[in-house]
């Protein structure tokens, strides 16, 4: 049976609209004797890879100057015709991630941070060995992006009494998405380093743990402390074991004590302004202080 292929993305899907065929996913037109051409018989191999990457090029620049629904467009038409692409599996879902931090929906927020961890969760099962140089570099600028929007600003909802008192805020929903992704990525870096033990991989799975310790205390309790946070400092210990051994030029670099305070995030709240842990005590003083003063008054 013959159908007819988009020679730009490989669709099958053309139909005929106002005296063309038209590509239904990348929007391409075709004169009648053009698709004529394009029919082919049977199921045919399609060598797709200058189409992959053009469309690369152009998720890039997208990416580059933070176009990220550009970005997205691009990245699901490499992802289309190079399923196992694992930038694309990444960057195709990571523009709308970053964008909901700056939306107060959080409901929004944890949709899309969900669909970017399973993205995340599956890289290692399309990590190609033979092309490992290559993956090399798309990995380390994943683990990057990974450390900035894990660490970076982000919009959060608070609630104040009626002395305008700070009581609560959903801060520590976002930060619960961030340890997911961060969960995923070293899970997936392990699953890599069975097939492909490399010495940048230890690197990653170490600086991506140690972007955990600025977790502030104030979201997760006392139990970062005391816990959780000695632990990801053995895990990033074991590490640099590894590297030592791997690399016996390797210089450890020092850590931080298991007790020490995190460093206090700066966020935004949904007002715009922005607060951390330091600056929300001195507001909840000079309110308390407000407030004396005038029952004295």
């Amino acid at each position: 049976m013959k159908s007819m292929t988009c020679e730009m993305c490989g669709n099958n899907d053309l139909v005929k609209q106002d005296g063309y065929f038209v590509c239904q996913y990348c929007g391409t037109k075709y004169t009648v004797e053009e698709a004529k051409k394009l029919m082919v018989e049977g199921t045919v191999k399609i060598d797709n890879s200058d189409f992959v990457e053009k469309y690369l090029q152009n998720a890039r620049r997208a990416k580059q100057k933070e176009d990220w629904e550009e970005a997205e467009k691009y990245y699901n038409l490499v992802e289309q015709n190079d399923p196992t692409n694992i930038e694309a599996i990444f960057y195709s879902s990571y523009g709308k991630a970053k964008m909901s931090l700056i939306e107060e929906d959080i409901y929004k927020r944890q949709q899309v941070f969900k669909v970017l961890t399973n993205c995340v969760s599956i890289i290692d099962d399309n990590y190609d060995v033979e092309n490992s140089d290559k993956e090399e570099e798309i990995i380390k600028q994943i683990a990057g992006d990974i450390i900035e929007i894990t660490t970076g600003n982000f919009i959060y909802t608070q609630w104040k009494n009626g002395y305008g008192m700070v009581t609560g805020t959903n801060k520590g929903e976002t930060y619960e998405l961030f340890n997911g992704l961060i969960s995923a990525f070293v899970e997936s870096v392990d699953n890599i380093i069975k097939v492909d033990n490399k010495f940048y991989l230890h690197q990653l799975k170490a600086d991506i743990i140690k972007a955990r310790l600025d977790v502030p205390a104030v979201v997760l309790g006392t139990d970062l402390s005391s816990n959780v946070r000695p632990i990801y400092i053995d895990q990033i210990k074991d590490e640099y074991k590894i590297m030592k051994e791997m690399d016996p030029s390797f210089v450890e670099p020092s850590l931080p004590a298991a007790n020490a305070a995190p460093a206090a995030s700066v966020t935004t709240n949904s007002d715009g302004v922005g607060c951390g842990a330091v600056l929300t005590v001195l507001s909840l003083v000079a309110t308390i202080i407000s407030v004396i003063v005038i029952l004295f008054i």
